[in-house]
């Protein structure tokens, strides 16, 4: 009898240890095998339909014969996931964003770029987020941008001989897009109030693309005391089924 317990303890040592080795879980049919990039398969009866983890990248893959690109996962009125196209019926869950923002740093140099500050997340939906003043696109496919930025000049700029001109460029992942998407405007006077660029572009990204918005100063010359900034602007992007 002792000598049948030790053996058992001794089993139940090797499992745990082989569990923990492999750090692999195959749960259903054919339990034995299991990707070799999978750490979790739950696989069904029928061939080809499985949910699996992978152990690098950690992306989860639901196939259970409604996937499909392009596609969105939603579900019925008990919970029942299943891939569906993009619909009317599913236009509530597309990926939408928009941020808003403003008071940036001052231009104050010729040729002068920096990126258009956003604070303000107003709304988003459908898996898209803000990195940095970027807006990053949760899944491959078509984008509507509506971008429009706000400019002043300071109060110090009095020089009534200065003329200054802005514009706005569009860049994906930190590079201007190619080719080149950007809205600028016409030599103003220093005096008076403020001016707007804006941009309005379809757009085909990639899923996790990330898109900025950089503005430019340019002035004729460089007047004591003039300078500019953006008091306010806005940044949407929605998904185009």
């Amino acid at each position: 009898m002792k000598t049948m317990i030790k053996y058992s303890l001794l089993l139940l040592v090797v499992i745990a240890s082989t569990l923990a080795t492999q750090a692999q879980v195959k749960i259903g049919s054919n339990p034995t095998v299991i990707e070799p990039q999978s750490n979790l398969e739950v696989e069904a009866s029928t061939p080809n339909r499985q949910v699996k983890v992978d152990k690098t990248t950690g992306q989860l893959t639901i196939k259970d014969g409604t996937e499909g690109v392009g596609k969105i996962l939603t579900s019925d009125a008990v919970g029942g996931a299943s891939w569906q196209k993009i619909s009317s019926n599913t236009i509530d869950q597309l990926p939408k964003m928009r941020i808003t923002g403003g008071n940036t740093p001052v231009f104050t140099s010729n040729f002068q770029s920096q990126e258009v500050q956003y604070t303000t997340i107003d709304y988003s939906e459908g898996g898209m987020s803000k990195v940095g003043n970027g807006l990053r696109v949760p899944t491959t496919g078509y984008y509507q941008l509506n971008t429009i930025t706000g400019f002043q000049n300071g109060a110090g700029c009095t020089d009534a001989n200065a003329l200054i001109a802005t514009s706005l460029t569009l860049y994906v992942n930190g590079t201007a897009l190619n080719p080149l998407v950007f809205a600028g405007n016409n030599l103003l006077p220093r005096r008076g109030g403020g001016w707007t660029n804006a941009i309005n572009e379809l757009l085909h990204l990639n899923a996790n693309d990330v898109v900025t918005i950089k503005a430019t100063y340019s002035i004729n010359y460089e007047p004591v005391g003039c300078a500019t900034n953006i008091y306010t602007g806005s940044m949407s992007l929605y998904y185009v089924p």
